[in-house]
Protein backbone atom coordinates (compact mmCIF):
# COMPACT_ATOMS: atom_id res chain seq x y z
CA UNK A 1 0.00 0.00 0.00
CA UNK A 2 0.84 3.21 -0.97
CA UNK A 3 0.92 6.10 2.01
CA UNK A 4 1.54 9.57 1.58
CA UNK A 5 4.42 10.99 3.33
CA UNK A 6 7.00 13.68 3.83
CA UNK A 7 10.73 13.64 5.38
CA UNK A 8 11.12 16.86 7.17
CA UNK A 9 15.00 17.26 7.73
CA UNK A 10 16.77 18.83 10.52
CA UNK A 11 16.35 22.52 10.64
CA UNK A 12 20.01 23.45 12.29
CA UNK A 13 21.66 20.48 10.17
CA UNK A 14 22.37 23.70 7.57
CA UNK A 15 24.05 25.59 10.81
CA UNK A 16 25.80 22.75 11.33
CA UNK A 17 27.86 22.28 7.87
CA UNK A 18 28.25 26.21 7.26
CA UNK A 19 29.88 26.08 10.95
CA UNK A 20 27.10 28.35 12.74
CA UNK A 21 26.92 28.39 16.11
CA UNK A 22 23.76 28.22 18.22
CA UNK A 23 23.50 31.10 20.34
CA UNK A 24 22.05 31.53 23.84
CA UNK A 25 17.78 32.21 22.05
CA UNK A 26 18.57 30.15 19.16
CA UNK A 27 17.22 26.99 20.76
CA UNK A 28 13.71 28.45 20.42
CA UNK A 29 14.02 29.56 16.72
CA UNK A 30 15.81 26.19 15.58
CA UNK A 31 11.92 24.62 17.06
CA UNK A 32 9.99 26.85 15.78
CA UNK A 33 11.30 26.64 12.26
CA UNK A 34 11.22 22.70 12.47
CA UNK A 35 7.90 22.99 13.85
CA UNK A 36 6.69 25.08 11.02
CA UNK A 37 8.39 22.68 8.57
CA UNK A 38 6.23 20.08 10.06
CA UNK A 39 3.16 21.82 11.27
CA UNK A 40 2.63 22.77 6.92
CA UNK A 41 2.13 19.31 5.96
CA UNK A 42 -0.58 18.63 8.82
CA UNK A 43 -3.63 17.31 6.82
CA UNK A 44 -1.94 17.16 3.22
CA UNK A 45 0.11 13.73 3.90
CA UNK A 46 -0.53 10.60 6.27
CA UNK A 47 3.37 10.47 7.72
CA UNK A 48 5.61 12.74 8.47
CA UNK A 49 8.77 11.30 8.77
CA UNK A 50 11.81 13.29 10.66
CA UNK A 51 15.12 12.29 12.29
CA UNK A 52 14.50 15.58 14.53
CA UNK A 53 11.44 15.92 16.46
CA UNK A 54 10.36 18.48 18.44
CA UNK A 55 11.51 17.16 21.78
CA UNK A 56 14.62 17.51 20.38
CA UNK A 57 15.20 20.46 21.35
CA UNK A 58 14.16 19.78 25.45
CA UNK A 59 17.31 17.32 24.59
CA UNK A 60 19.63 19.53 23.71
CA UNK A 61 18.71 21.88 26.80
CA UNK A 62 18.78 19.27 29.07
CA UNK A 63 22.56 19.00 27.98
CA UNK A 64 24.14 22.59 27.47
CA UNK A 65 21.42 24.21 29.74
CA UNK A 66 20.65 22.21 32.56
CA UNK A 67 19.65 24.73 34.61
CA UNK A 68 16.87 26.06 32.19
CA UNK A 69 13.46 24.18 31.70
CA UNK A 70 12.18 27.07 28.52
CA UNK A 71 12.27 24.23 25.85
CA UNK A 72 11.28 21.36 28.43
CA UNK A 73 8.08 23.42 28.47
CA UNK A 74 7.68 24.51 25.14
CA UNK A 75 8.09 21.21 24.31
CA UNK A 76 5.73 20.08 26.15
CA UNK A 77 2.73 22.69 25.17
CA UNK A 78 3.31 21.58 21.69
CA UNK A 79 3.35 17.81 22.22
CA UNK A 80 -0.07 18.70 24.14
CA UNK A 81 -1.30 20.45 21.51
CA UNK A 82 -0.84 18.28 18.71
CA UNK A 83 -2.29 15.80 20.50
CA UNK A 84 -5.39 17.63 21.32
CA UNK A 85 -5.31 18.34 17.84
CA UNK A 86 -5.25 14.75 17.02
CA UNK A 87 -2.14 15.05 15.56
CA UNK A 88 -1.19 10.97 16.27
CA UNK A 89 3.01 10.14 17.18
CA UNK A 90 4.78 7.94 16.64
CA UNK A 91 8.25 7.91 18.79
CA UNK A 92 10.79 5.52 17.88
CA UNK A 93 13.78 5.44 19.00
CA UNK A 94 17.18 4.19 17.04
CA UNK A 95 19.65 2.40 18.42
CA UNK A 96 22.97 3.89 17.06
CA UNK A 97 24.81 0.71 15.11
CA UNK A 98 27.00 2.01 12.50
CA UNK A 99 30.20 4.39 12.97
CA UNK A 100 29.94 7.73 14.19
CA UNK A 101 30.48 10.49 11.42
CA UNK A 102 31.16 13.99 12.86
CA UNK A 103 31.15 15.66 9.82
CA UNK A 104 28.13 18.12 9.46
CA UNK A 105 27.54 17.81 12.92
CA UNK A 106 28.05 19.90 16.46
CA UNK A 107 28.87 16.72 18.99
CA UNK A 108 31.92 14.33 18.90
CA UNK A 109 31.37 11.27 19.54
CA UNK A 110 31.28 10.96 23.18
CA UNK A 111 28.87 13.98 23.20
CA UNK A 112 26.62 12.33 20.76
CA UNK A 113 26.53 9.10 22.86
CA UNK A 114 25.64 11.65 25.69
CA UNK A 115 22.74 12.96 23.63
CA UNK A 116 21.65 9.94 23.08
CA UNK A 117 21.43 8.73 26.63
CA UNK A 118 19.56 11.98 27.24
CA UNK A 119 17.10 11.27 23.93
CA UNK A 120 16.24 7.78 25.16
CA UNK A 121 15.32 9.13 28.66
CA UNK A 122 13.12 11.61 27.32
CA UNK A 123 11.36 9.69 25.11
CA UNK A 124 10.63 6.90 27.74
CA UNK A 125 9.55 9.80 29.76
CA UNK A 126 6.74 10.39 26.89
CA UNK A 127 5.18 7.18 27.30
CA UNK A 128 5.03 4.16 24.84
CA UNK A 129 8.45 4.38 22.99
CA UNK A 130 9.96 1.32 20.75
CA UNK A 131 13.45 0.56 19.95
CA UNK A 132 13.93 -0.06 16.74
CA UNK A 133 17.74 -1.39 14.82
CA UNK A 134 16.91 0.31 11.59
CA UNK A 135 14.60 2.68 8.83
CA UNK A 136 13.33 -1.26 7.74
CA UNK A 137 12.16 -1.90 11.26
CA UNK A 138 11.06 1.66 12.03
CA UNK A 139 8.55 1.46 8.91
CA UNK A 140 7.13 -1.78 9.90
CA UNK A 141 6.01 0.08 13.10
CA UNK A 142 4.86 2.79 11.11
CA UNK A 143 3.17 0.67 8.76
CA UNK A 144 1.50 -1.39 12.25
CA UNK A 145 0.45 1.77 13.95
CA UNK A 146 -1.13 3.06 10.29
CA UNK A 147 -3.46 0.10 10.41
CA UNK A 148 -3.96 0.59 14.26
CA UNK A 149 -5.18 4.11 13.22
CA UNK A 150 -7.28 2.94 10.09
CA UNK A 151 -9.06 0.10 13.00
CA UNK A 152 -9.70 2.63 15.46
Amino acid sequence: DQVPCELVTEYVKRWAWRGERIGTFDDVYITAKQLRAESSLYGKVQVIVTDSPIGLGAVYEQIYRPTRQTMALLCASIRARQLAEGIKILDLYVVRSKPYVQAGRYEDEEKARQVDQVALRYVQGLGDVTGVRDVAEALEWVQKALKESDNA
